[in-house]
């Protein structure tokens, strides 16, 4: 399971809105297979603010998840589409099957994300095929 996290829209950023959400490495390395040149994260940490029962008093909780791989606010198309999508179209050129699927709450990118793979895909599903 691979999770991209989306940046604050300037919107969220003007209403001083903070981001509840943060990308983090599982360790620092960096490897052409393991990620195009880019960190290899596989957490995030979801902050989440909460009321005491006063209703005065505020605390945070700080929830960790694991992941197959995750990417950052600052991961780019290609970058996600080589690590998450590429090794599908792959299979899927070898006469396999392969799925990518989207989940996600409204307005987290997924349409934006979906566009670009679907793009890239086409591109390679072709390139290969003519090859």
């Amino acid at each position: 399971v691979f999770v991209r996290k989306r940046p604050l829209f300037k919107h969220e950023v003007d209403n001083f809105e903070f981001d509840v959400v943060t990308a983090c490495p599982g360790n620092n390395r960096r490897t052409k297979k393991e990620g195009v040149g880019y960190p290899n994260m596989k957490k995030v940490v979801v902050h989440d603010a909460r009321m005491h029962t006063d209703m005065i008093r505020q605390f945070m909780n700080h929830n960790e998840f694991e992941f197959d791989r995750v990417f950052d606010e600052s991961a780019d198309n290609d970058t996600v589409y080589a690590c998450a999508a590429r090794p599908l179209v792959d299979i899927a050129v070898k006469g396999g099957f392969s799925t990518c699927m989207v989940y996600g709450q409204t307005g987290s990118g997924k349409t934006f994300t979906m566009k670009s793979i679907y793009d890239s895909a086409a591109r390679d599903v072709f390139a290969q095929l003519e090859r």
